[in-house]
């Protein structure tokens, strides 16, 4: 993969600079046990979808991550296309990894008082 991205930044401006990653297995994913790919002709309409999968999966008490770099990847690299099973018209938007978070918080992120006013 670090060969691809290197060869293909040669001919197109990527969006990351990949030059301090180490591209290893589980880099994109870090070890997540379930990736849902979003597939769909329409960015937004998977944007949104992928939101609100992303919103029910924190309630249900999971964690995910948005693998954007994935996303990138894929649109580059024919072989990542045909591993997932994508037509040519296919696109994929985004990519959700999800599972049960390691790490358990005790508290929200501290905010101020809300100024509400009824009128």
């Amino acid at each position: 993969m670090k060969r691809l991205l290197e060869i293909a930044s040669k001919f197109v401006k990527l969006p990351y600079d990949v030059s301090g990653y180490k591209l290893e297995p589980g880099f994109f994913f870090h070890g997540a046990p379930t990736v849902i790919f979003i597939v769909s002709d329409d960015d937004v309409d998977a944007s949104l979808a992928t939101m609100s999968m992303e919103l029910m999966a924190e309630a249900m008490g999971l964690g995910t991550l948005y693998v954007g770099f994935f996303a990138v990847a894929a649109k580059l690299s024919k072989g990542i296309r045909k591993e997932l099973g994508l037509a040519k018209k296919e696109k994929l938007v985004t990519c959700l990894a999800m599972g049960y978070p390691d790490v358990k918080y005790m508290r929200t992120v501290p905010r101020k008082k809300a100024d509400i006013e009824w009128r």
